[in-house]
């Protein structure tokens, strides 16, 4: 999904979708809401009157502007209880929008930033989690099909922000929002390939290119070095599966090792099933879900990318 960051009002945005928020109880619509709800002559307003619109969290109601609004679908999200109302509720609220916009059939999206605002959040925090969600809510895992996929998924994503002074914080925390996600969805599409195909090798190349793309150095070590250093448990396991075992080894910041604290992450990377498929119960014991026995090595490579990243 391709995210930007906008200065102007959402009322005047060009998009296929236009996303505004209500909290649970609101009779009245404000700020931004409040003004698309005036170019739309009140029908956000007719909408809370009748109780179709209740502001409930992940709620959404879908209009249509009819050339009142240069968006043609202006979708309005629930933000829930004021009271009870933090970053879980913007992530809950965005991923739930961004999910109807794609049902809706739009590609372009364009929206505020949830709790910016009259929810008093820090704007770039606020900001950070609407993109978060966006971009999780939107993962497709990686097919292994040659069919087209017959989902709909929107495209790109505009967070717009009226006020060119808070431009700055809204931009640093949409940055850090896709990096997060983006290395999340790394991560996921690792775990997502079968075991025949998430091979040592595989991922071991795969963080290799990650690592050269964002400035991490990558250390690859065989199983001859594995051998000379004594990794006989790890050799041991690694004797149950006739692809090549690799150690892989991710350093950020390497150059500022001694004047940094160190911290050190370790992921399991087991990409076969070491227990014996006669020994489990496939309807029980989901044996499918064996391959994702190396999840902790794809988190530690999606979390290496943020933390070069995120620098």
């Amino acid at each position: 999904m391709n995210i930007s960051v906008e200065q102007g009002d959402i009322t005047r945005f060009q998009a296929d979708l236009i996303i505004v928020n209500l909290f649970a109880g609101v009779e009245k619509p404000a700020g931004a809401t409040g003004a698309v709800d005036r170019a739309l002559g009140g029908r956000i307003g007719e909408l809370i009157a009748l109780g179709d619109c209740k502001g409930d969290l992940g709620a959404t109601t879908l209009l249509y502007s009819h050339g009142a609004l240069p968006a043609p679908r202006v979708l309005v999200v629930g933000l829930g209880e004021r009271e009870a109302f933090g970053l879980p509720a913007v992530r809950e609220a965005s991923a739930r929008a961004i999910a109807a916009a794609g049902k809706a059939g739009a590609r372009t999206v364009a929206t505020i930033v949830h709790g910016g605002g009259a929810g008093g959040l820090d704007l770039a925090d606020a900001a950070q989690a609407v993109v978060e969600a966006a971009i999780l809510e939107s993962y497709t895992m990686p097919r292994q099909s040659s069919r087209e996929e017959n989902g709909r998924q929107v495209e790109s994503l505009s967070v717009v922000e009226f006020a060119a002074e808070n431009l700055p914080a809204v931009e640093s925390g949409a940055r850090a929002g896709r990096i997060v996600a983006e290395s999340v969805n790394l991560a996921r599409d690792l775990v997502a390939h079968p075991a025949n195909i998430a091979t040592p090798t595989m991922i071991a190349e795969r963080a290799r290119e990650m690592a050269g793309a964002v400035g991490l150095d990558c250390t690859i070590l065989e199983r001859e070095e594995m051998e000379a250093l004594g990794m006989g448990i790890l050799l041991a396991v690694a004797r149950g599966s006739d692809e090549p075992p690799k150690f892989l080894i991710l350093e950020h910041n390497k150059e500022r090792a001694d004047e940094l604290d160190t911290v050190v992450l370790v992921g399991k990377g087991v990409t076969f099933d070491t227990g014996g498929y006669t020994l489990k119960i496939a309807n029980r014991g989901k044996l499918w879900q064996m391959k994702a026995d190396m999840t902790g090595a794809a988190d530690v490579i999606g979390t290496l990318r943020a933390a070069a990243l995120l620098e």
